[in-house]
């Protein structure tokens, strides 16, 4: 959802998404105090030019500057704050220029928890979080990475500092050395042309844009919700009284200079439950280092939602993951390929006794899927697929009906493939996905994954064999298709489930064990 002041990663700051610096650069010595907006430490850049300044908060009193909602945890006493190193920094050239940093080297120690804000003023807090506030470079990683722009013959004040919520007892420490690296890169705002929004009943609110960036780093929208007066919206209610700029990355990234339609999606009112009231929009792009383009205006249409197989058009759209194509909701064209491709398994009915057994080896394609599950637990699975496709035969008499198990857990597929699996009846139909036809992991540390669908009914199935993370190489699994008898009263069965099930209750633990009848 829309997130107060910019989009935001662990500990609330907003995410970097910054690239590796080059090595061997000119570089700034340790500092023997640190910096104070009244005496700073001071590092002019040069265009294209990496720069590095190395400092140590570890003995620093408490910090002077209040940074607002950034790097704090609560309120936080001022004589509690996290030793503050200021560095003024001297943008070369003229016009907007991009400008990068990362802590996240040898320099800098892994559990320092560390915190950036950007400054134009050393004196004010911005007012935004987004592209001044910076935190964790990513999921796991402590340390800080950054873009934003600034102009050129301008000073921009970096605050180095920790996380107020650290120290020691846990997550990280809130002092100690750091070895910070910054670049500049020319860098031009992005152009926007269109932009749509339109309600999607109560499931999702969305935003589209068309326009284009030069350097190709289009990373999303900002935009303020107006109601049917013109007044802008509070859409988070944590914060009643921000009304934006709310930004939100694009659902996928443009692909290069130009975008059409680029979407943002939003989530319905669940979540936002003041997602009626909005009435329109004002939208900007921004890139990477948070250049933004004009803004633009656009009302909000209200239009419903329309599954797989049935009519779209303006007022009627697909629900995702289809695509309206020729008036009809269809699959997206990889995973309709993928269903194209799907491997045929033959499975032969049961008898009585014992389960009848398939196996089948899959290679698992490296890099990113096409297809997710319906389940929650499937529809995190992000690597590549394959689909194997199979007919549940009609049971033969006495037999009354089968399970499926369907796994990985076997030989030839190792308990580090983190294998997910799911089963719809129909392939290009997500919704179509049977209820607990989805599995992740096993668990114990076994990545790998079993389906157990009981009376199964007789017909047509796709298995997606998928992975949660994409795979580095392509890589081979072996997937165990079992039908397990379902037997009527009065027949014998095993105590353990494992050979046959009875259809009526359990059956019993005996010298001689009888399916019972119904109670």
């Amino acid at each position: 959802m829309p997130m107060d002041g910019g989009p935001m990663a662990q500990d609330g700051m907003p995410p970097s998404d910054a690239r590796p610096m080059m090595p061997d650069s000119p570089m700034m010595p340790p500092g023997g105090t640190l910096g104070t907006c009244a005496m700073p430490r001071q590092i002019s850049l040069m265009m294209g030019m990496e720069a590095v300044i190395r400092g140590d908060t570890t003995m620093g009193p408490p910090g002077a500057l209040d940074l607002g909602r950034c790097g704090v945890l609560g309120t936080v006493d001022p004589t509690m704050r996290p030793p503050q190193d200021v560095i003024a920094v001297q943008i070369p050239g003229s016009g907007e220029v991009g400008i990068e940093f990362s802590l996240v080297n040898d320099g800098t120690p892994e559990n320092f928890d560390t915190v950036v804000q950007v400054r134009t003023n050393c004196m004010t807090a911005p007012e935004e979080l987004a592209f001044s506030c910076f935190d964790d470079a990513r999921r796991g990683e402590l340390r800080t990475e950054g873009r934003f722009m600034a102009r050129g013959g301008s000073t921009v004040y970096l605050i180095v500092t920790g996380f107020a919520g650290s120290g020691g007892g846990g997550s990280g420490m809130n002092r100690g050395p750091y070895e910070l690296r910054i670049r500049t890169h020319p860098n031009t705002a992005p152009t926007l042309t269109n932009v749509t929004a339109r309600r999607v009943g109560d499931r999702r609110f969305e935003i589209a844009v068309t326009g284009m960036d030069a350097e190709s780093n289009a990373l999303g929208i900002g935009f303020r919700a107006l109601n049917a007066g013109g007044m802008p919206i509070a859409l988070s209610e944590r914060n009643p009284d921000f009304t934006g700029p709310y930004f939100e990355v694009f659902d996928t990234m443009p692909a290069g200079t130009s975008f059409t339609n680029q979407l943002v999606t939003l989530p319905g009112s669940s979540e936002l439950p003041r997602i009626a009231d909005i009435n329109r929009v004002q939208v900007f792009v921004f890139d990477a280092f948070g250049a933004r383009s004009m803004m633009m205006e656009a009302g909000v249409s209200m239009v419903m939602e329309v599954g797989y197989g049935q009519s779209c058009n303006e007022m009627n759209v697909c629900r995702p993951p289809n695509v309206c194509e020729g008036g009809r909701c269809e699959a997206p064209p990889g995973v309709r390929n993928l269903c194209m491709m799907a491997t045929t398994v033959t499975l032969t009915a049961p008898g009585m006794t014992m389960p009848s057994t398939t196996r089948q080896m899959v290679t698992i394609p490296r890099g990113e899927g096409q297809a997710v599950g319906n389940a929650p637990r499937c529809s995190r699975a992000m690597g590549a697929e394959r689909v194997l496709k199979f007919t549940v035969p009609r049971p033969n008499a006495p037999v009354v009906g089968h399970d499926l198990i369907a796994t990985t857990q076997v030989e030839g597929t190792s308990m580090m493939t983190d294998t997910i699996l799911y089963l719809r009846r129909n392939c290009a139909d997500s919704e179509s996905e049977l209820e607990g036809g989805c599995h992740d992991d096993i668990g114990g540390g076994d990545l790998r994954s079993t389906i157990e669908v009981r009376g199964i009914p007789e017909g047509e199935y796709h298995l997606f064999v998928d992975s949660f993370m994409p795979l580095m190489a392509d890589t081979n699994v072996t997937v165990e298709l079992r039908l397990r008898p379902v037997l009527p009263p009065g027949t014998p069965c095993d105590p353990m489930g494992q050979m046959n099930r009875c259809s009526m209750g359990m059956c019993p633990m005996a010298a001689l064990s009888v399916c019972p009848a119904a109670p």
